[in-house]
């Protein structure tokens, strides 16, 4: 589900790097030479911020939309020099397994800006005034400096519906003491290692049938005509089945377009809530604009699926709501219903993309290094044989199955970026970030710093070992390991998703 970004033991072996190399002063001759300056005071202010040019009213967005947008996010991922350019148009040597960046043609506008720029930018997207963190000395700095309870970007448009139709706020929009009374009511029952394997069979029925559908629906050519819609159908169903104790049948031959309305909702809420970040959330919705109306209405068929599924549950189990996690959750009198529905429908949002997402990815770096393949393969032939399913105890057994999540995860993350709303003032660098400020943390475990090839999958990685899962993906863990052990016993499922891929892997998205 997001949650605080990762690396941060990692962070402390790249700051002298950082902090001594040309970029990592800023990569400008001004900032250099008023680096003493600096020292000698607080820092500069907010202003001195250097950045890409900034228009009236529309700050930097022309320049952005210019140089692609956000249409390949995943770019921004990769960089070269410690935090430079995107290493783009690569050609690999002989016997050197192949990336995922193989036929990106541009570098993306964050990774150029903080070539320009330096580790840290100030950037404008209309509306949205936010600051660009891409080096890992500053990533500790903020990390130790920030409080108990951080604050997270907030979401506008999300808040806007909330408080529009009178709903609660869940995970992803509560801050501070709520967020973690919220929090703690659902770790006991479902984010705790504990909890997580008694999921083994749930995690296993639904990954059975996805197992089958692939098989079933390649065409002639053995190639599936919509990948990620299927990976969507899978993570829900799985997602739904231990949410709600039920299924959806979207893994079945014939499904009810009806079935398929908390996926088209969701993908329309993420569609629509960018444009409502960068101009003001207040303007479209005094307007009652298009982008304000597919909003809402994606939000109200997400809020209809998940409250019809949570009341069904709650009345089911209300003799004896101990037997039963949601009604036990509900019953501990920690939430309010309100917050309960919101919550729910969160986390079925989070198991539709996120999970989705990255197992995708994973699939596809795999799929790219057929030495990867094999050597997967023959441990999972190790472990367990060809009719037994994966347990969260037999997937103890398997440090190469997670190696190859962790690698594909330091390469390819669900998100580009966390957030953080700076919550009191302070120095970070050469500048006074005052208290309200919004903070980007660019991805960084493909620096040069961290990694001998830091762009190339390698399973056997030292960084590997650096990645520390954000709290609370234990469950969304186990299922893509799981899966990875159901896809990787049947190595020419690789091949078929692999086909599947359209060139531009980030047009998916």
């Amino acid at each position: 589900m997001g949650g605080c970004s990762i690396f941060l033991r990692s962070s402390a072996l790249t700051c002298r790097r950082a902090a001594l190399s040309p970029a990592g002063r800023g990569g400008s001759v001004p900032r250099a030479a008023s680096a003493l300056s600096a020292l000698r005071g607080r820092g500069h202010p907010l202003a001195a911020l250097p950045g890409p040019p900034s228009w009236p009213l529309m700050g930097s967005l022309p320049d952005v939309l210019w140089k692609g947008g956000l249409k390949r996010q995943h770019e921004t991922l990769v960089s070269t020099e410690g935090w430079g350019c995107c290493r783009v148009g690569m050609r690999v040597e002989v016997g050197e397994p192949r990336t995922h960046l193989e036929g990106f043609s541009s570098a993306t506008p964050q990774a150029e800006y903080h070539r320009r720029f330096g580790k840290i930018f100030r950037m404008k997207l209309g509306a949205f005034d936010s600051v660009h963190i891409g080096a890992p000395c500053l990533l500790e700095s903020l990390y130790r400096r920030e409080s108990a309870c951080p604050q997270r970007l907030e979401i506008k448009p999300w808040k806007a519906y909330r408080d529009y139709r009178d709903e609660g706020y869940g995970l992803l929009i509560l801050e501070g003491k709520d967020w973690q009374r919220v929090r703690s009511a659902f770790q006991k029952k479902l984010m705790k290692p504990k909890e997580v394997v008694k999921l083994d069979n749930t995690i296993n029925e639904v990954l059975e049938d996805f197992t089958h559908r692939i098989g079933a629906i390649c065409n002639h050519s053995g190639q599936m005509e919509d990948v990620y819609s299927e990976f969507n159908k899978w993570s829900f169903e799985s997602i739904c089945l231990v949410l709600y104790g039920k299924r959806f049948g979207l893994l079945q031959q014939d499904v009810e377009e009806e079935s398929l309305n908390f996926i088209k909702a969701v993908k329309t809420m993420m569609a629509t809530f960018g444009m409502m970040m960068v101009t003001p959330v207040e303007l479209h919705k005094g307007l009652n604009t298009k982008v304000w109306q597919a909003h809402t209405k994606a939000w109200d068929d997400i809020f209809k699926i998940a409250k019809h599924s949570i009341d069904s549950r709650l009345e089911k189990h209300s003799a004896s709501p101990q037997e039963d996690f949601l009604c036990d959750i509900y019953s501990g009198g920690q939430l309010s219903k309100k917050e309960l529905y919101a919550t729910i429908a969160e986390l079925q949002i989070a198991g539709v993309e996120t999970t989705a997402n990255s197992l995708l990815w994973a699939l596809y770096n795999i799929s790219r290094n057929p030495h990867v393949q094999q050597k997967l393969l023959r441990e999972i032939q190790s472990v367990l044989a060809a009719n037994e399913s994966p347990t969260a105890e037999s997937i103890k057994n398997m440090p190469y199955l997670k190696a190859c999540l962790k690698e594909s995860m330091r390469l390819t993350p669900s998100v580009p970026f966390t957030t953080r709303t700076i919550d009191t003032e302070m120095v970070l660098g050469d500048y006074v970030l005052p208290e309200g400020v919004s903070g980007l943390i660019y991805f960084i475990a493909t620096f040069d710093g961290l990694s001998c090839k830091p762009l190339i999958f390698q399973s056997e990685n030292n960084s590997a070992k650096s990645w520390v899962p954000p709290s609370g993906e234990e469950f969304p863990q186990t299922e893509i390991h799981s899966s990875l052990h159901h896809i990787g016993f049947r190595p020419k499922y690789f091949s078929v998703l692999f086909q599947g891929f359209p060139s531009d892997f980030s047009t998916i998205f």
